[in-house]
C-alpha cells in the first residue's frame, strides 16, 4: 500500500457515503488504505481509485464505491463495441469426435492451468450467473444439460439470443426465479464485480435444491502473481472488480450464506500471466499504459509449456492466480 498522505489526495469519483460501507463478510466499519490504482485494463476512466483492506477479515474493497451509473456507463465503455454474431450457436449432441477433441482441450486446460468451465464437474439444471454472450451456456448445452444464461448487459444478451441462446438479461435480484429450481449456479469471474455478495449467494442459495452447488471462479489477492506484479497485476481490474479475496474471505462468504465448502483450488491461466507480464514490463499504473479491449495475447505455446511445471506447482500449494471455489447446499435431511 501507499502513504495516506497520497491517498488523501487522490480524486475519486463516487458517493463519499459508500466510503463507510460496512465490510459485506464481517460487519467491520474499518478499512485501512492499501493502494491508489488507476483503470489498466480498459482505458475507460482517467481518475485513481482507493483500494482500502478491512481491518476486521482482510477483504480488499473499492472504497469508497463508485455510483452504479457511472459504473455502467463505464462497462459500455471499457467492455464494447461488440462484435456481430457468428452465426447459430451449436446445440446438438457432440458426435464421437468432438468428444474426443473436447477431451484433448480439457487435457491441455489442465496443464496450461485455465480457470475454465470444463475444470469443474457440472450437473443437472444449471444458470450461468453473468453469462456475457453465452460461451458457457453453449458449452453445457452441447454436453447435454439444460443451462441458461442471466446478464446485465443488454448488448451481449442481445447477442447471445441472436445465437439462439437461452440467456435473461437481468441481475439476481431482478429475476423471477422458482426457488430449488437449479443443480448448479455458476458465477465465473463475476462475484469480485458483485457490490452486494452476501445477498447474491444467499439469493442463489434460495435458487438451487438440496445437495446443488454454486461453482465460482474469481481472481486470487493472495496469490503469487499478485505479490510479484503488484501495482500492475491484471486483475485489480479498477473500477470494475468492487471486492477481491482470498481462501479465508471466500470460505467465509461460503459459510456465511448457507453453504458447504466443497472445493478450495487455485489455477495460474497462462494468459492472465501474460496479461500481467505485459502491464507490468509496460509500467502501467506508473505511466498509464492500458491494454485495449481485444488485447488478450498469449505465450507462445512453448513458453507455456515451460512455465507449466511451475504454475501448477504454485496452483498446488494454494497460490495460484485464480480461486476454483465450490459450495454445496447441504442435502436435505431425509436424504
Amino acid at each position: 500500500g501507499m502513504a495516506t498522505s497520497v491517498l488523501e489526495e487522490a480524486p475519486v469519483f463516487a458517493h463519499a457515503e459508500t466510503n463507510d460501507l460496512p465490510c459485506p463478510i464481517c460487519g467491520e466499519r474499518r478499512f485501512e488504505p492499501y493502494a491508489v490504482l488507476r483503470d489498466n485494463r480498459t482505458g475507460a476512466f482517467d481518475q485513481p481509485f482507493r483500494v482500502a483492506r478491512c481491518s476486521g477479515c482482510g477483504l480488499v474493497a473499492l472504497r469508497p464505491q463508485p455510483d452504479q451509473d457511472e459504473l455502467f456507463a463505464g462497462y459500455e465503455r471499457g467492455y464494447g463495441p461488440y462484435p456481430p454474431p457468428r452465426g447459430r450457436a451449436e446445440i446438438g449432441r457432440l458426435g464421437r469426435q468432438e468428444v474426443w477433441k473436447r477431451r484433448l482441450k480439457h487435457a491441455w486446460h489442465v496443464l496450461d492451468g485455465n480457470g475454465t468451465i470444463d475444470r469443474v464437474a457440472v450437473t443437472g439444471r444449471v444458470l450461468d450467473v453473468g453469462s456475457g454472450k453465452g460461451d458457457n451456456v453453449e458449452f453445457l448445452l452441447r454436453q447435454g444439460l439444460d443451462a441458461v444464461g442471466i446478464d446485465p448487459n443488454p448488448r451481449v444478451v442481445e447477442l447471445g439470443q441472436a445465437r439462439g441462446l437461452p440467456i435473461v438479461h437481468g441481475t439476481l435480484e431482478t429475476i423471477e426465479v422458482v426457488p430449488e429450481s437449479f443443480d448448479t449456479v455458476i458465477l465465473s469471474q463475476v462475484i469480485e464485480h458483485l457490490i452486494e455478495p452476501v445477498a447474491s449467494l444467499r439469493t442463489i442459495h434460495r435458487l438451487l435444491r438440496p445437495g446443488g452447488r454454486v461453482v465460482m471462479l474469481t481472481p486470487n489477492i493472495e496469490g503469487l502473481p499478485n505479490r510479484f506484479f503488484g501495482d500492475d497485476w491484471g486483475h485489480w481490474h479498477l473500477p470494475y472488480h468492487v471486492y477481491l479475496y482470498g481462501p479465508r474471505q471466500l470460505r467465509r462468504l461460503l459459510q456465511m450464506t448457507g453453504f458447504r465448502v466443497e472445493r478450495l483450488s487455485t489455477v495460474t491461466p497462462a494468459y492472465w500471466l501474460h496479461m500481467s507480464l505485459t502491464l507490468w514490463r509496460h509500467k502501467s499504473q506508473a505511466t498509464g499504459w492500458s491494454l485495449e479491449s481485444g488485447g488478450r495475447h498469449n505465450f507462445h505455446p512453448a513458453v507455456r509449456l515451460a512455465l507449466a511445471p511451475v504454475a501448477r506447482a504454485v496452483d498446488i500449494v494454494g497460490r495460484g492466480d485464480c480461486h476454483i471455489a465450490v459450495g454445496q447446499k447441504p442435502p436435505a435431511a431425509d436424504d
